[in-house]
């Protein structure tokens, strides 16, 4: 028997929840949408606390190795030819299409849960912020799949709190002074691709190491 609190709040609708978390979890998800927990500055927003770091792993740098830079793509004019872009990419870097027009990207051999799948609906968010023209990166996906430096099982907070596991590519390219952090819900085909700097990658290397590139 461990002590447990029980949250009680209601949403924008009027709609009353109620929250009983096991233990280990007793501490209010609800606030991590707004900023990290108070007992705990470096925790980053949407990754459950108390998730086992890198430097709890024998053996793992804090400098992950690079790979070769694929060559970048031209900037799109409009978000139409910006996906088109993304899908151009990716199949020229080996993504494989699939009957339904997704892309089937083939990850390491011994990594448990397979290969992923990009959606119609997973470019869309990439391309979204405009500004960024992430469309130009799109050869880089495949490689950052295939080839990771690591790949790490994480329960990150979902809707209301609960949490869900992602499985966390994480690979670094000899042209970017950044590390390109791919994010798959396997199961809903959820798909994000985010570029972090390089001094800031240590605090999402956390969870449960499925896979490290071997040496050499």
């Amino acid at each position: 028997m461990r002590p447990g609190t029980e949250y009680r709040w209601r949403d924008k609708d009027g709609r009353e929840h109620t929250l009983l978390p096991d233990a280990g979890w007793s501490y209010n998800p609800g606030r991590q949408p707004f900023g990290p927990r108070g007992d705990d500055p470096g925790q980053l927003d949407n990754i459950v606390a108390g998730q086992k770091p890198w430097t709890a792993y024998g053996g793992l740098d804090e400098t992950l190795p690079s790979q070769p830079p694929p060559p970048r793509l031209p900037a799109a004019a409009t978000p139409e030819d910006a996906a088109d872009t993304v899908r151009r990419g990716v199949a020229e870097a080996g993504g494989v299409i699939t009957e339904d027009g997704s892309f089937r990207i083939p990850t390491p051999p011994r990594l448990p849960g397979g290969d992923v799948v990009i959606t119609a609906d997973s470019v869309a968010h990439i391309i979204q912020k405009r500004d960024q023209e992430r469309e130009r990166l799109a050869r880089y996906i495949v490689p950052a799949l295939a080839n990771p430096a690591e790949v790490w099982l994480q329960a990150q907070l979902g809707h209301q709190g609960r949490p869900v596991y992602r499985r966390i590519f994480v690979s670094r390219f000899d042209d970017l002074d950044a590390a390109v952090v791919v994010e798959e819900i396997p199961k809903s085909a959820d798909f994000t691709v985010t570029f972090y700097p390089a001094d800031d990658i240590g605090r999402r290397r956390q969870g449960y190491l499925l896979y490290r590139q071997e040496e050499g």
